[in-house]
C-alpha cells in the first residue's frame, strides 16, 4: 500500500512539473506579443479619434449575405456594413462601438462571431492563466487569440 501512495505522489509531482513547464513556455510566447497586434473575439471595439477598427468575422462554410451592424453604446444602430462593399467614407465619432455580425446559414439568419484586432500593451500571469492587455479591449485571455499580426 505504501508503494502505491508513493507512486501516485510521483505521478502527481511529474504532472505538476509538466504543467509548470507548459505555463512557462506559454508565458514566453505571450511576452513576445508585446507591441504586436492580435485578433481576438470581441463584441465591442474602440474607434480612436483619427483611426479605424480592424477586425474579422468568423464565417462558417456555406454562409451568405454577411453584414456587420455597428451600434453605439446606447444600442442605436449607427451603420450596417455589407462585407465586400465600402461604406460611404464618412467618419463616425471616436468611442466604443458594439459589433454584431449576421449571415445567412442554411437559409436562416445566424449571429456570427466578430473578432477585433488590437495592440498588446502588456502580459500578466495569474496562476495558470495568461492575460494580454490589448489597446481598446482591456485584458483578454491568451488562449482566445485567433491571429497575430505585426
Amino acid at each position: 500500500q505504501f508503494g502505491t501512495v508513493s507512486g501516485i505522489d510521483d505521478v502527481r509531482g511529474a504532472l505538476e512539473a509538466l504543467s509548470g513547464s507548459v505555463t512557462a513556455s506559454q508565458t514566453l510566447q505571450a511576452a513576445s506579443l508585446v507591441d504586436r497586434h492580435v485578433l481576438v473575439p470581441a463584441k465591442e471595439a474602440w474607434l480612436p479619434p483619427s483611426g479605424k477598427v480592424d477586425g474579422a468575422i468568423d464565417v462558417p462554410a456555406g454562409t451568405s449575405s454577411v453584414a456587420v451592424g455597428v451600434y453605439d453604446l446606447g444600442g442605436t444602430l449607427v451603420a450596417t456594413l455589407p462585407i465586400g462593399q465600402l461604406p460611404d467614407g464618412s467618419q463616425a465619432p471616436s468611442g466604443y462601438y458594439e459589433l454584431r455580425a449576421v449571415g445567412t446559414v442554411d437559409g436562416k439568419s445566424t449571429a456570427l462571431d466578430t473578432l477585433v484586432s488590437g495592440r498588446v500593451e502588456s502580459v500578466s500571469v495569474n496562476g495558470n492563466s495568461i492575460g494580454l492587455t490589448v489597446t481598446g479591449l482591456g485584458v483578454v485571455n491568451f488562449a482566445d487569440v485567433r491571429g497575430i499580426g505585426s
